[in-house]
């Protein structure tokens, strides 16, 4: 079984390590990080490759959305959380001081 080892880097990772179930495989116990726990850390990561497996993530109903937003909401990776979707771009125009689009009212 193919197994991928992530080191404790910041506060997502150790709250991911701390969360963790503990599962009995092969006569070995061990730990794995919760779905909710390596999409956001897939997410904070930011790599093309980490989007293609968080849409995975999603389409196959792996995660708790509940559970991921909340992980998302404590660790500052929510970029918009607002019910207006042209609310939520000027934000982010306004957020990022390349963006070529001006946010005019």
């Amino acid at each position: 079984m193919p197994v991928q080892f992530l080191p404790v880097f910041n506060p997502l990772t150790e709250e991911a390590v701390a969360k963790a179930q503990t599962i009995k495989y092969a006569r070995v116990t061990t730990c794995i990080m919760r779905p909710e726990h390596l999409a956001a850390i897939m997410l904070d990561t930011g790599r093309p490759k980490d989007y293609l497996r968080i849409a995975m993530f999603l389409e196959q109903r792996a995660v708790n959305l509940r559970s991921l937003m909340s992980v998302l909401r404590r660790h500052g990776l929510v970029v918009c959380a607002a019910a207006d979707s042209n609310d939520c771009s000027d934000r982010r125009r306004r957020a990022d001081p390349e963006s070529k689009t001006s946010a005019s009212p």
